[in-house]
């Protein structure tokens, strides 16, 4: 398997199981995500979901299950919202910020020009990346390094925020055999 793309593709079941793992089993993680369920919940604010290009779309149907459940979405072009529409929010927003490398220019930026009080969830590959230190919460991806174009980081944040946005007002909880499983049947496809 020399071709480096599609080594990462093939590895994505691996990388999908370390968030079960991660979150599901080790204890640090399973509070960190506990502790932004329960905040998503407790609060009405507004969930502005800040990205760029494949992080802006990782999001999209997390945005679709919240927004079914009576939460407002928002998943603007970040840029654009920088300098036509930051003054529509106010400190009683809550953002969630998807940057897998945790640099992105225009996630920090924003980031930047939030109020001292905006909460922020970093959702990124990298715990101690400049997104992550500006955040009051950081969940990682745990998608590893990626050798080419976003793949692994992409189907990660997805899957983290498709955990958080079932978790919210779900008591429940998350099928891990039925995801493990379905992880699976991903890695019997590829491989």
């Amino acid at each position: 398997m020399s071709d480096p793309m599609i080594k990462d593709i093939k590895s994505q079941p691996e990388f999908l199981n370390m968030i079960l793992t991660n979150y599901f089993e080790d204890t640090k993680y399973k509070k960190r995500l506990k502790e932004v369920i329960n905040y998503i919940e407790d609060n009405d604010n507004p969930i502005l979901f800040a990205g760029m290009g494949s992080s802006n779309y990782s999001a999209i149907s997390a945005i679709n299950i919240l927004s079914n459940k009576g939460y407002l979405c928002l998943n603007p072009n970040i840029d654009e919202f920088i300098h036509y529409q930051m003054n529509s929010i106010n400190e009683n927003v809550t953002v969630i910020a998807i940057s897998q490398s945790g640099k992105s220019a225009e996630t920090k930026k924003l980031l930047e020009k939030l109020s001292d009080n905006t909460t922020i969830i970093a959702i990124t590959n990298y715990e101690d990346s400049p997104i992550a230190q500006m955040s009051d919460f950081v969940l990682p991806i745990f998608a590893g390094k990626e050798a080419t174009i976003s793949t692994k980081t992409y189907v990660n944040s997805n899957y983290l925020l498709n955990i958080i946005a079932h978790l919210v007002d779900n008591n429940k909880g998350l099928d891990i055999k039925k995801q493990s499983d379905d992880i699976e049947i991903i890695n019997n496809f590829l491989n």
